[in-house]
């Protein structure tokens, strides 16, 4: 990590020590080359004990080596069981992320040995097939006291009789900021200030803001061949199908998003782009840049938070005759704000426009205005703003993008709570 950034961040962390703090320290507890932990017999009801080197292929931000669950069973029912790991990861604070997949549209549950007591359960809906990259506080899933988390209890929710379901599991770890950073319990809108790295936003280079190797990008889709005719006819660095393009224009144009769609919504668009990528290195990794900047809302106790934002241009593909077999390329610019909590503690937070959370291959910076009902109130870069919401619950906030003759308007929600 660049020295400057680590002073930024260390900075940061000291502000942040004003209320009771607790040592964290980021680690990895299974990604593919660390040894292999087990799953607790005595509690299991997975149906077949995990693979822990598990190989099936590459899926969307998930490589070979991971770990595969699988089975079915002649009864409905909760499968369930402890992932225990070769190593320990302070857990104070901070950030449990994973990359979960399932073969079939299921519930995951996650929470933490129920011998510590008073930790809750983390439940998302899965869709079939596709990877969910989550990154959960550690203090939504902990008990209140410092600890060590060396067992993961994870789970597949009501899952019907003879329905053979497949689940993998990758990129375990607690993300907290190197070396002796600390988190406070509480912060509210007044709190430590946010820190901006800044930055050129053009430049793809962009060094993990936390201890370890930076994330790898999505797969990309094209063969060397196919990159290479691609680019005889592509202006832009990416050329996506028209199927892609309509689910991009499904996340910015719905006004009925769900906190949890919200905050995914960014994340699974720039997936999308980046996979179809036909020049390497022309954007900084939008998978880096979600999972930082939910890490920096942790350590700001869900109080405040950086947009993510995403300026680009692309190719998608269009029919050209009746029968759809020559297809074209369509010109589209995609403007993109994106949010990296489902929730928020405290009616006053604090929006951050930081240029270090921009994935663009351009110059300059969108325009940015945040809205709650009907009142607006710009957000220039390197700045933040105080907003405040009406009351506790789902809360709906609209995001303004300008930039040249584009202009796009979000509909983005939050749980306040």
């Amino acid at each position: 990590m660049d020295h400057r950034t680590f002073k930024k961040i260390a900075v940061a962390c000291a502000a942040m020590a004003v209320i009771g703090h607790a040592q964290c320290k980021s680690t990895t507890l299974y990604s593919g080359s660390e040894g292999n932990g087990f799953m607790e017999e005595a509690t299991r009801t997975f149906p077949e004990a995990p693979e822990w080197k598990a190989n099936w292929g590459n899926f969307p931000n998930m490589e070979p080596p991971y770990i595969r669950l699988s089975g079915q069973k002649n009864v409905k029912g909760d499968w369930t069981g402890a992932l225990v790991f070769p190593q320990e990861a302070p857990a104070q604070g901070g950030t449990v992320h994973l990359d979960v997949r399932a073969s079939q549209n299921v519930r995951f549950g996650l929470w933490l040995d129920s011998g510590l007591g008073g930790g809750k359960r983390f439940v998302r809906e899965l869709k079939a097939n596709e990877t969910a990259s989550l990154d959960i506080p550690v203090n939504e899933i902990a008990p209140d006291r410092a600890f060590s988390l060396k067992k993961l209890w994870i789970g597949l929710l009501g899952v019907p009789a003879y329905q053979y379901t497949t689940l993998f599991v990758d990129n375990v770890s607690v993300q907290c900021p190197a070396g002796t950073g600390t988190f406070t319990s509480s912060l509210d809108a007044g709190g430590a200030p946010y820190v901006f790295l800044g930055g050129d936003a053009s430049l793809p280079q962009r060094q993990s803001l936390w201890k370890g190797k930076n994330l790898p990008e999505a797969s990309s889709r094209y063969t060397a061949a196919e990159r290479a005719a691609l680019q005889e006819k592509a202006r832009h660095p990416f050329v996506l199908g028209d199927q892609e393009h309509d689910r991009i224009l499904r996340f910015l144009q719905s006004d009925s998003l769900t906190p949890e769609q919200s905050r995914e919504g960014w994340y699974n668009i720039m997936y999308l782009v980046n996979r179809n990528r036909i020049k390497d290195n022309a954007v900084a990794n939008p998978k880096q840049l979600y999972h930082d900047a939910g890490s920096i809302a942790a350590m700001h106790d869900m109080c405040a938070f950086p947009l993510l934002v995403a300026n680009v241009d692309y190719h998608y593909a269009v029919c050209t005759d009746s029968l759809c077999k020559a297809t074209g390329l369509e010109d589209y610019h995609l403007l993109a704000a994106g949010i990296p909590v489902h929730y928020v503690k405290g009616s006053r937070i604090r929006i951050a426009y930081d240029p270090f959370f921009v994935v663009t291959d351009k110059k300059g910076l969108p325009e940015i205005d945040v809205c709650l009902a009907g009142k607006c109130r710009r957000i220039e870069p390197n700045a933040d703003a105080e907003i405040e919401f009406p009351s506790a619950g789902i809360q709906k906030m609209a995001v303004k993008l300008h930039y040249g003759a584009t202009t796009v308007q979000q509909t983005l929600s939050l749980e306040v709570k």
